[in-house]
Order: C-alpha cells, then structure tokens, then sequence
C-alpha cells in the first residue's frame, strides 16, 4: 500500500558579508515509500566503477538479497545527489561562519598626471603641460566583524540544522533504494520459482499428446481426435507461459543489475533461484510501533527542520541589528612629476601615505524588509508543525497497515500450501487415470491447470510476504543492509 509520506521546503538566512542577506530554499524531500529512479538514467563512469568495487568488496560466490543492496547503495544516483546537497549546506554553514573573519578590500590603479611645480601652499605654482609621468595610488582596507547582536549566530544554527535534515533524508533515500532493489531481485526469484513447475508440466504434457496420439490411431474409441487437439493446445499454452516466465527472469535480471548500478553485460551470480518461505514471524505491532517512533527519519527532518526554520526566523528579525567591527585602513600616491608638500595639515593627493584603525559599528536600516521576511520564516515553522501533526498519526497508521499485510502475506502462505498440495493429488490422480485409459484428457488438463494455478499462488503468497516485510522495514525506518552500506553518512 503506498502512503501519502511529508515533505519538507526549509528556507534559511545566509549572512555572506558584512550586511548582505540571502534567502535560501530547500529542495523538496521525497516522499517515504516514493518509487526512486532506477531506470532511465544510465550510470556514469565514476558510478560503474564504484559499483564494480563494491560488487569485488563482496565475500566470493552468488549475491544474496542483503548484497545487492550493499552493491547498490555504494553507487546509486540517488544517493549522489543527496549527498551533493550534503555538501551544498556544508560549504553554506562554513560561509555564514566566515562572517568573524577579517575580510580584505584592495585597489591600486595607474594613471597618467602632467607635471606641477609647488604646491598649494606656494603662490607661484608652476603647471607644464609638456612634460607627464605616472600617478599611482594603492589603498586597502582591513574589516574584522566582532558582534552581530545573534544575528549570524542564528543563521550558522540554520545552516547547521538545515545540513543535519538532508543527513536524515541520505537515510531516507538509501530505505527507498533498499526497498526498490529488494522487489526487483523478489521479482526476479518470482519469475524463476514458476520456471521449474512449467517445464515439469509441459514435459507431462507432451507425454500425455503421445500417450493420446498412440492410443487415438489404435482406433479404439478411448482417445478422440478431440482429446489430442485439447492436449495440444494445453501443451501451447504451457510453453507460452513458460516462455514468458523466463523471459521475465531475464528482464528482471537486467533491471537489478541496473539498479545496482552495474552494466547490463556485468557478470553477477544470484543466489536466490527460487522463492522459499520466510522462517521469521511477523514481530509484535507495539515492537514496530516503538521503533518507527524511534527511528524513522521524518522524525529527525521534522525536529530539525523546525529548528532551521525557527533561526531563520531570528535571523531576519534581527536583519536591522548593527554590526560591531573594528577596522584598518592604508593608502600611498605617489607621481614623480608632482612635488610632494611636506606640511601635514596639506591634503597632497599625489604623494602621500596614511593609514589608521578604528572601532565601529554598520547598520543596514529596512524594517520592512525585516519584518516580511521573518513573516515568511515564521511560516515556515508553522508548515513544519502541521507536517509533524500529519507524521504524528500517519507514520504509525503506515506501521500497522505494513504490519497487518505481514501477517496476512504469512497466514496466506499456509493456505496457498493446503492447496498446492491437494492441486498436486488432483493432477497426480487425473494423470494415472490417463495412462491407465479410465480418465480423459479434460480431467488431466484440468489438473495440470490447476497444481500450475497454485504453485503460482503459493510462490505469490511467499513473494508478498517478503515484500510485506520489506516495507514494513521502511515503514519502522530500519533496513539492515542500507545502514550497513559502504561509507558513512557524509
């Protein structure tokens, strides 16, 4: 059953120099249980080789359920794109925390000046026109911020809390890929379970249409031609349903080797060729419970991402606080074609050097700026708080929908038994009734149809109990094999 899962859009306050602000906002989080890409997208050369390193880490022999998800978590695009996000809010927390390091301004230019004899303190200053040189000016300024009054303070907060969401959502992203490669390689061990029973049927089959075109030419009575034809036609229909469970196997195969991020032509052993029945119960329902309330990742995204947004929040009302920050200043002109004036109280221009530090404060005065910017954090917080009112009963309502399909999958599996085994004596009983000339070829076919018809049923039950499992796993926010993937969280 797919569930509606949250999202979460978290916005936050960049202070990236001594006033300037920048809103950021966040990509939207996929959905838990949401189908991630697996097809489509072909992997790149630095994804292949890291799948194919994975794919050597593993212990030698076939690949079990477990392994191919390891394989596939090591290299899955979808996780390389969480992770780059990882490294986007990174690099922005380092950012705002470089708002306390000194910061350099420079300029120098060179420029051409005719020559002047004197100064301003002279009355026979001479200007000649003929004769130019150089001017050269250098200035530099030396800004270090001390105090923001909270306000970068609140920014690095959510900055901070933003980065630790999209940690929570790399979980959430690596429970989807698990949960993906586990249906493909159930799918592919579905396929393969069903293979064996249709070639063992066709094989009777085609036993049964000689038996019957033996008997049909002796011209006793007891085969008509209308018994051969209804036997060929059951053997045609066998071999088209044979085919096509191989096929399928095939094309499940080339799907999971796509979503571990292998080529199509890479050789990889399989363990599972067919499907067996889960050898644990379904656990206890307040177990599960407990369990999503304790680790499913919304919960980390919701409290963190509420605290993203109530410091953004505090970031943009203190938008009109000062900036406390001392300072330096030097600058040198110099022009050889301007007599330099040695008096102090004479601004020269042209040849001087001065410099000085000094301690002040720089504000950037827009209230109203200020204040509808924080209106937009405020709602912000409020969109969190009604997801985490929607998570509060929608996660476990998922955790006891996952936990009752279980059981059902299980309890299925008993039944599906009963009557695979009473479908095998049907077909057994029919068929020596047929050998024996005392049945007819419409019981045989009839029982052939029906032990295929729950064999079917019998490995579909077992295919949904694991799959139950599986999403009741994502359901708690457990997966065993994802949080024991290659490499740690970012």
């Amino acid at each position: 059953m797919k569930f509606i899962g949250f999202s979460l859009a978290l916005g936050l306050t960049l202070l990236s120099g001594v006033s300037e602000v920048s809103a950021q906002e966040a990509p939207v989080v996929p959905a838990p249980g949401a189908e991630v890409g697996l097809r489509g997208v072909a992997p790149t050369a630095v994804e292949d080789a890291t799948a194919r390193a994975a794919l050597a880490a593993e212990p030698a022999g076939a690949l079990d359920e477990a392994a191919c998800v390891r394989v596939a978590l090591a290299a899955h695009p979808s996780l390389r794109e969480v992770e780059a996000e990882i490294k986007v809010w990174t690099a922005r927390l380092a950012e705002v925390q470089s708002f306390y390091y000194p910061k350099v301004q420079a300029l120098t230019y060179v420029a051409p000046t005719f020559a002047v004899k004197g100064s301003a303190l002279q009355a026979d200053v001479q200007r000649d026109y003929s004769r130019w040189g150089p001017y050269v000016h250098l200035e530099a300024l030396l800004a270090n911020p001390l105090y923001s009054f909270g306000r970068v303070e609140a920014g690095r907060d959510a900055a901070r809390a933003r980065r630790a969401v999209e940690l929570a959502r790399l979980r959430l992203v690596k429970g989807q890929v698990a949960r993906a490669v586990r249906g493909l390689y159930l799918q592919r061990a579905f396929a393969l379970s069903l293979v064996s029973p249709l070639q063992k049927g066709r094989e009777q089959v085609e036993a049964a249409v000689a038996q019957a075109e033996a008997l049909r030419d002796e011209g006793t009575g007891k085969v008509t031609e209308v018994d051969v034809q209804r036997l060929r036609y059951g053997l045609a229909e066998i071999s088209r349903f044979a085919l096509q469970a191989e096929v399928g196997a095939e094309l499940a195969t080339l799907a999971l080797r796509q979503a571990m991020g292998l080529p199509p032509d890479t050789r990889v052993d399989f363990a599972a060729e067919r499907l067996d029945r889960p050898e644990e119960a379904a656990p206890a329902l307040a177990e599960a419970l407990h369990a999503a309330a304790k680790d499913r990742p919304e919960w980390s995204q919701l409290t963190l991402g509420r605290k993203a947004a109530l410091s953004w929040e505090s970031a943009e009302r203190l938008a009109n606080a000062p900036i406390l920050f001392v300072g330096g200043t030097f600058s040198v002109d110099w022009s050889p074609v301007r007599d330099d004036t040695p008096n102090p109280y004479h601004f020269d221009q042209f040849n001087r050097v001065f410099g000085g530090v000094g301690v002040g404060f720089k504000w950037d005065f827009d209230p109203a700026r200020a204040s509808a910017r924080g209106d937009a954090a405020a709602a912000l917080v409020d969109q969190v708080d009604a997801l985490a009112v929607f998570a509060r009963t929608g996660i476990p309502l998922q955790v006891r929908v996952a936990h009752r399909q279980l059981e059902q999958a299980l309890a299925g599996i008993d039944l599906a038994e009963e009557g695979a085994k009473a479908a095998k004596k049907w077909m057994t009983f029919a068929h020596n009734a047929f050998e024996l000339g005392t049945g007819d070829a419409r019981d045989l076919l009839e029982g052939l149809v029906a032990w295929l018809q729950a064999r079917r049923v019998l490995y579909e039950a077992i295919r949904d109990a694991h799959l139950a499992r599986a999403d009741l796993w994502a359901a708690v926010g457990h997966d065993t094999a994802a949080e024991a993937a290659v490499g740690a969280d970012p």
